[in-house]
């Protein structure tokens, strides 16, 4: 218990951070104003597809730049959002963690993903960080968002806090 209240006010003080960063590039004049999604999106993506096992999962996120992998369909639209923590929540479910190590590898990628928040790739930077704004409580309503081809609707790569972190110079 004293371990989740050291790690609850960790989040508290990095979300406070993140919201002083965000208020500061949102104020008028910043370069969110005038840079587009497609200019910042990270498109250094690993996404994983529906009936990808667990183990394949973890494959990618073991790879993958961030500590989450985009669930894409067959087309590559994305579907959800699969993190690190997904994977432990399903290996750490009450009464199946002895049972799902081993067995762990059959479960289904569908079955461990988050939802995704999706914008097209000319959607205004500010807009997106809006989406990843930290809420009162320091919790963060999506942890990237998932920028896709406004014609086809194919995943194109992500944004981040991260993101913001590179100019949009750095980012091409």
């Amino acid at each position: 218990r004293a371990w989740c209240q050291a790690e609850k006010s960790k989040v508290n003080m990095a979300s406070d951070v993140l919201r002083a960063r965000l208020l500061k590039l949102t104020t008028t004049g910043s370069v969110l104003h005038t840079t587009t999604i497609a200019e910042i999106v990270d498109k250094n993506v690993r996404p994983v597809r529906p009936g990808f096992s667990v183990s394949d999962v973890s494959d990618q996120l073991s790879q993958a730049p961030t500590h989450r992998v985009p669930l894409v369909d067959w087309d590559g639209k994305p579907m959800a959002l699969i993190s690190q923590l997904s994977i432990l929540e399903a290996l750490a479910e009450p009464g199946q963690r002895e049972a799902r190590v081993g067995p762990a590898a059959d479960l289904d990628a569908e079955e461990i993903s988050e939802e995704v928040t999706v914008v097209p790739s000319f959607s205004m930077a500010l807009s997106a960080f809006h989406l990843l704004q930290p809420e009162a409580d320091g919790s963060r309503a999506v942890p990237a968002v998932a920028v896709v081809d406004e014609g086809t609707g194919v995943l194109l790569g992500e944004v981040s806090i991260d993101s913001l972190r590179v100019s949009p110079t750095e980012a091409k």
